[in-house]
């Protein structure tokens, strides 16, 4: 019994091993939109321009303050917003158009438990959105970034059949953890590059303060703003 005992157990363990490895790699990979793993994402801008992008919108403070900087600097943004956001606030929703900006899916609730979300209450978070963003714009838009940048095979596959164009960024400020201003200007200014897409949140007040200084410090080092290009 001890002769057979010892292999099987040592068999258990080594498959065990094998299926925590494969786990993990999965749950890595699903955190990391920028290894382009499950789906492949558009993170760097086809055009010779830096994008801001804000997620988590519209806020009913924030939102304004920051397309009113925009206009002081003549820059067009991309916002990725909140279904639920946009259905409390349509007319800060329609100002973010009227004012020339882009508009993306941010899903319909962003909770914590998007990316365990499988086929039509997956594809509800999607849809929903993207019809609340149409209901309050006359658009219906193509482009999503999943809620904290979680993709998976689930994701991946509601992406495909709905016909979505998946945005990343190669720019994370981290704004919505930062301490204070300089904290997120200086992380623009270690990363960026020419055709940069920055990301940034549009609900975070620390990030309205900073946005003035991202925008001189950018263009201080030569780089200029505009739209995302995904024709060239």
């Amino acid at each position: 019994m001890i002769f057979f005992d010892y292999p099987i157990t040592h068999m258990y363990i080594i498959l065990s091993g094998i299926v925590l490895g494969f786990w993990l790699l999965w749950f890595a990979m699903s955190m990391m939109i920028r290894m382009n793993f499950y789906i492949k994402a558009v993170h760097q801008n086809s055009a010779n321009k830096v994008v801001l992008t804000f997620d988590d919108g519209p806020h009913p403070t924030e939102t304004l303050k920051v397309l009113e900087v925009l206009d002081e600097h003549n820059i067009k943004a991309l916002f990725f917003l909140i279904g639920k956001n946009v259905a409390a606030h349509p007319e800060i929703t329609k100002e973010i158009v009227v004012r020339g900006h882009q508009v993306g899916i941010h899903s319909q609730n962003h909770e914590w438990l998007f990316g365990f979300l499988q086929g039509v209450f997956l594809r509800k978070e999607i849809e929903d959105c993207q019809k609340e963003i149409e209901k309050a714009t006359g658009i219906k838009t193509d482009l999503f970034r999943p809620p904290f940048g979680v993709t998976n095979p689930n994701v991946a596959r509601q992406v495909k059949k709905l016909g979505l164009q998946t945005i990343g960024w190669n720019v994370r400020t981290y704004d919505t953890a930062a301490k204070n201003s300089s904290t997120i200007i200086n992380k623009v200014a270690k990363h960026v590059n020419s055709n940069s897409i920055i990301l940034l949140h549009d609900r975070v007040e620390l990030t309205t303060r900073a946005l003035p200084q991202i925008i001189e410090k950018v263009n201080g080092m030569g780089f200029a703003f505009g739209p995302l290009d995904l024709k060239n």
